[in-house]
């Protein structure tokens, strides 16, 4: 997802550079106390994403951390990757793929539903939303991939654990 932040309750967005951010920020001499009222988070919270324990924040902490830092460094914070879903979802678009492994599989949505203990109307939702909670996931990829899919495949491994780590 690029361009502006249209709707903060559902995107969320790499903390890497947020968290090398405001550790700049720590080390030149802003203060943790500072963080806190630019984020309404606790200091724990703070150094947590100093030290970049949190894999992915709100939009809405994402902007609140833009607008106390110099504009050039909030264009370079933009940059960083946008998720078109809610905190504890993972992308319809890390599964969407794992669905058509079990359609072709399985020889079709009502024959993949059964087989994953989902409808076939369930994986027409799927494939039109942009966020699908863990269970589902988890029930999607371990039924047609296994479950160490999760894992062995780069793409999946980072949803997995990552995503329960937003600041």
């Amino acid at each position: 997802m690029s361009g502006p932040i249209r709707d903060t309750e559902r995107v969320i967005v790499e903390a890497r550079r947020y968290s090398q951010a405001v550790r700049g920020d720590l080390r030149n001499g802003g203060t943790v106390a500072d963080w806190c009222l630019v984020t309404s988070r606790t200091s724990s919270d703070i150094e947590r994403l100093a030290n970049g324990d949190y894999h992915f924040l709100t939009a809405r902490c994402a902007e609140k951390i833009e607008s106390a830092l110099p504009e050039r460094l909030a264009e370079w914070l933009r940059e960083a990757p946008r998720h078109d879903c809610a905190r504890g979802e993972i992308p319809a678009s890390v599964i969407v793929p794992v669905l058509a492994v079990a359609t072709e599989r399985y020889g079709g949505d009502v024959a993949a539903g059964e087989a994953l203990g989902l409808s076939a109307r369930r994986l027409f939702e799927i494939r039109r939303q942009h966020g699908v909670d863990h269970t589902t996931a988890d029930l999607v990829v371990t039924r047609t991939l296994g479950a160490d899919a999760w894992l062995n495949d780069p793409r999946l491994r980072r949803w997995y654990f990552d995503t329960r780590s937003v600041f």
